[in-house]
């Protein structure tokens, strides 16, 4: 069994995060762009992730230190 190449995404002005879990051939399947942003898009493409992170300001939430986490709880 493998490690898990899941990773989130927030928006960087809001508390929206979105799932991302890699694929092979340059697919990613996502969770969350429907419910957040309306897209009925659920497999896509690393271009066209690249272009809704950039349309809706995502970034790649790491968590990287114990004061980040708390200020994102609170």
């Amino acid at each position: 069994m493998g490690l898990s190449t899941e990773y989130k995404l927030e928006q960087s002005n809001s508390n929206i995060t979105i799932d991302v879990i890699p694929l092979d051939n340059n697919r990613n399947r996502v969770f969350g762009l429907h419910k957040h942003f309306g897209l009925d898009e659920y497999i896509i493409s690393s271009q066209r992730l690249e272009e809704i992170k950039k349309e809706y300001q995502l970034v790649r939430a790491d968590q990287t230190t114990i004061f980040e986490f708390i200020s994102k709880v609170n």
